[in-house]
């Protein structure tokens, strides 16, 4: 008798703060994998895009079924630029189809007042 192996999917994925973030908030990936081959260890390539093209990506082990995130350094974006993130699930044997997040936009942080001597 042999198991076959279903390929994971992504159930759920966005980006925060959404619609907009400051250039000094930290961007966040959130996500959760779903298979229904339980006893696999789950994998998710999370990968952030910039005005569409590639940024940077990272792997990262994930538990069936639970929502899990990726951050992006804060500071990162910078004011005007939209970003997105598009999370591939994989079990070891099979990769999932990408799922990607709506769109952010980067607006101007808000000022700090000055501190008076």
């Amino acid at each position: 008798m042999f198991t076959v192996s279903m390929k994971p999917n992504i159930t759920q994925v966005s980006i925060t703060p959404n619609p907009n973030a400051n250039t000094t908030d930290t961007v966040n990936c959130t996500f959760t994998v779903a298979d229904v081959n339980s006893g696999e260890t789950l994998t998710a390539n999370v990968t952030f895009y910039n005005n569409s093209a590639f940024f940077q990506s990272f792997l990262t082990t994930v538990t069936n079924g639970t929502q899990a995130g990726q951050a992006l350094a804060a500071g990162t974006p910078a004011r005007g630029e939209t970003w997105l993130c598009g999370v591939t699930p994989s079990d070891g044997m099979q990769d999932g189809d990408q799922k990607n997040s709506s769109t952010i936009s980067i607006v101007n942080s808000v000022p700090s007042l000055p501190v008076l001597a």
